[in-house]
């Protein structure tokens, strides 16, 4: 479970990335999302069908296993690095740019700090700065910079949300009432 996990939470921070603030430029491409989730289930799938079933080779399994770390630890940070800088490119509002300059700053302040605490130690010293339990706390202000995005610069536009939201839930009650 804990492997799915840790496969999960990098193809979900870029997902947002490739959606924030406009989801548009992702539903032209909806197999860009497919291939998000995809790939890294794809290969636990198959590592796991080889390990189930006794693989031909060590070697295979660990050649399968380090594309899994690879993938967690390296293409998927630079994937999100590359996707803000996508998203901040193709934007052509002002507003826009700005609500991604907030997020992408952030996000990619974390991503180094990460690299910096974590991954950088691990690969020159085998051990890394940050305990396990306390490298989630590196990507909190994450959180704050998307508040922030949503709330000050009106992300997603929350008043019609909310007031969407409002009107359904009233009609629900007045049926159920009914």
């Amino acid at each position: 479970m804990h492997r799915v996990g840790s496969l999960l939470w990098p193809a979900a921070l870029l997902h947002f990335a490739l959606v924030f603030p406009q989801p548009q430029r992702v539903l032209r491409r909806p197999v860009l999302i497919g291939v998000v989730y995809g790939v890294p289930f794809a290969l636990l799938g198959t590592y796991l069908a080889l390990t189930g079933t006794g693989a031909p080779t060590i070697e295979l399994q660990a050649a399968l296993f380090q594309g899994l770390l690879y993938l967690e630890r390296y293409l998927y940070p630079l994937a999100i690095v590359l996707a803000f800088a996508w998203g901040y490119r193709a934007a052509n509002d002002p507003l826009t740019r700005q609500r991604l300059r907030w997020v992408a700053a952030t996000f990619v302040a974390a991503l180094l700090l990460y690299v910096g605490l974590v991954i950088v130690p691990w690969q020159l010293q085998g051990r890394v700065l940050l305990p396990a339990g306390l490298q989630p706390l590196v990507f909190l202000p994450c959180l704050v910079a998307v508040a922030v995005a949503i709330l000050r610069y009106r992300a997603f536009d929350l008043e019609v949300l909310v007031n969407r939201t409002l009107v359904w839930g009233g009609l629900t009650a007045c049926v159920a009432a009914v």
